[in-house]
């Protein structure tokens, strides 16, 4: 423990912006997670620090010392791999799953440690439709990141040397990725792999909340809807292309516009307007036509004046600040007919900062 603590000192006197540790279940031993948390809350300056976890092997104290790491500390990747109970103990990774999930939640309420929860594609016993449905589960957790990929099967591993019994079909070659399975085709990999990208661009990247939430409602689940995204994607041929943040909002519009009609389309097309606005600075002449930025006279005048008290609190603070205003007409947390005030505050050597108003 000397040179455990020698080594992460040394690193965070340097100030050394990100360190990971990489032991695979960190907490496999409480007391020993829970001395090195309290040492690095103790002499941390300014470092951020990666963990992987077991998420069912938290207690009671451990958790109870977690309420008090600060905000964008730490981040704890806890390795799902699957909700199938068959699948995990096929593999020997038997979990507590309503404990995992207990304390994820618990974590969540917390709001102090980024969560990333993983999810593996090609583990025995485990098809689409279960993989659909471990999405499900992990997602109703709210991590921050969820991510999805293939499983590897390296070389002396023991998936690997009962891959054949398995009926699992690898890449020979470097990262040894799984083809298919008895129990998931090519294809339908394939489409899990696409499922994660769209996680990639939208979830994991903090972008397009409202869009996936209003998405899954339309689609009667949050898999359903990035099932349906997918086959959008995938259509067009848009996992082949770069796209920029408002290159990729227009190509959301473009799949609701083009899947969907009435009240679900306005909502959704309204659900990705709030995300754009949240996500970048939007000129009040350049909203994109998902948003609706036609005011009325009174209206104008309503935000005008709002305006001006803003600009005078802020007069002095070295603050710059911008805004557009939209029109919600759809939204289950507003009154009908919103008006809304985005606010975009920058000062030197910061990042941008948006604020919501509704007026």
């Amino acid at each position: 423990m000397a040179r455990i603590e020698q080594d992460l000192g040394l690193l965070m006197e340097k100030r050394v912006a990100k360190i990971k540790l990489v032991d695979r279940t960190f907490n496999y031993d409480p007391e020993r997670a829970r001395h090195i948390f309290s040492f690095i809350l103790q002499h941390n300056h300014s470092s951020h620090f990666h963990f992987e976890i077991g998420g069912h092997l938290l207690d009671e104290k451990t958790l109870e010392l977690l309420e008090t790491v600060p905000k964008d500390t730490f981040q704890f990747e806890i390795g799902v791999q699957s909700t199938l109970p068959e699948t995990l103990r096929t593999i020997n990774r038997p979990a507590a799953l309503k404990l995992l999930e207990k304390n994820v939640r618990r974590l969540h309420k917390m709001g102090n440690i980024h969560l990333h929860l993983d999810l593996i594609a090609g583990l025995p016993g485990e098809g689409y439709q279960d993989f659909l449905a471990s999405i499900d589960r992990v997602a109703a957790l709210r991590p921050h990141h969820l991510q999805l990929e293939p499983v590897k099967l390296l070389p002396g591993a023991p998936l690997r040397q009962d891959a054949a019994r398995h009926g699992i079909r690898f890449d020979p070659h470097p990262p040894y990725s799984v083809l298919a399975t008895q129990q998931l085709s090519f294809t339908e990999l394939e489409r899990l792999q696409g499922i994660g990208r769209l996680l990639d661009l939208t979830q994991n990247t903090d972008r397009g909340h409202q869009f996936l939430t209003a998405l899954s409602d339309a689609c009667g689940s949050f898999s359903s809807g990035l099932e349906r995204l997918e086959e959008f994607w995938r259509r067009q041929g848009l996992f082949r292309r770069p796209l920029s943040q408002r290159d990729l909002f227009n190509q959301l519009w473009t799949f609701v516009h083009t899947s969907y009609t009435g009240q679900v389309r306005a909502r959704l097309g309204e659900c990705l307007g709030w995300d754009l606005a949240i996500s970048e600075r939007i000129p009040q002449e350049k909203a994109p036509v998902f948003l609706d930025t036609q005011l009325t006279d009174s209206e104008q005048l309503r935000v005008r004046k709002r305006m001006q008290h803003i600009v005078a609190a802020l007069k002095g603070r070295g603050i710059k600040v911008q805004h557009l205003a939209a029109l919600f007409h759809h939204q289950p947390q507003f009154p009908e007919d919103s008006l809304v005030l985005f606010l975009y505050l920058t000062r030197p050597g910061r990042p941008m900062q948006v604020r919501q108003l509704l007026l």
